[in-house]
């Protein structure tokens, strides 16, 4: 709902005094808001750097300099793909496919990162490289929010964490905090009986 995708039912998304919801997908991007799929779907006829370039053209990042393969190309040293620039999409592992969903919101010049389960479905050695590589782009000066349901990797990325139960906000606050609720022991784990 944040990046266009669905309608908002109440309420109203801002970025930096633009409003965002209420718009097309494409235009949250050009106000600066990229987001990732939970499926990851690169264009499979494209190679990894071709995939980039759709990216930056897509989103007219301002402030952009060099050519777009240039930047394209920085982009995937970046994020670890760089040595398969040429490649094509199905010649990667599912964490690499889910890299270059990354490394392609990020070439549309993003001010907001939302990335949609990112570490789902990953073995335990990659959800670690995919957390410092989400720490790294943070530290890039990147505004970052995650949906995910790997909780070791959101609880050490995050400054912030929000639970939803069924679309309603049962907790918000430090993940120490919140990992603590009981609401949210209860909602994730069951209720002990007696």
């Amino acid at each position: 709902m944040a990046a266009g995708s669905i309608p908002a039912t109440r309420g109203t998304v801002w970025l930096q005094g633009e409003r965002v919801s209420g718009r097309s997908a494409h235009r949250s991007v050009h106000l600066g808001m990229a987001r990732t799929h939970q499926i990851v779907r690169p264009f499979a006829r494209l190679t990894v750097l071709e995939n980039l370039l759709v990216g930056h053209y897509y989103g007219r990042p301002q402030g952009a300099t060099g050519s777009a393969h240039d930047r394209a190309m920085e982009i995937l040293q970046f994020i670890g793909l760089g040595d398969r620039a040429h490649r094509l999409p199905g010649e990667l592992t599912l964490a690499d496919r889910k890299r270059l969903e990354v490394a392609r919101a990020l070439a549309t010049g993003p001010k907001v990162l939302l990335l949609d389960e990112v570490v789902a479905g990953l073995n335990p050695v990659e959800s670690r490289q995919v957390v410092q590589l989400i720490r790294q782009i943070r530290e890039r000066g990147h505004s970052i929010i995650v949906i995910e349901h790997v909780m070791h990797a959101l609880m050490s990325l995050s400054d912030r964490v929000m639970v939803l139960d069924h679309g309603r906000k049962i907790a918000e606050g430090k993940p120490a905090e919140v990992a603590n609720d009981p609401a949210v022991v209860e909602a994730y784990l069951g209720r002990e009986e007696g």
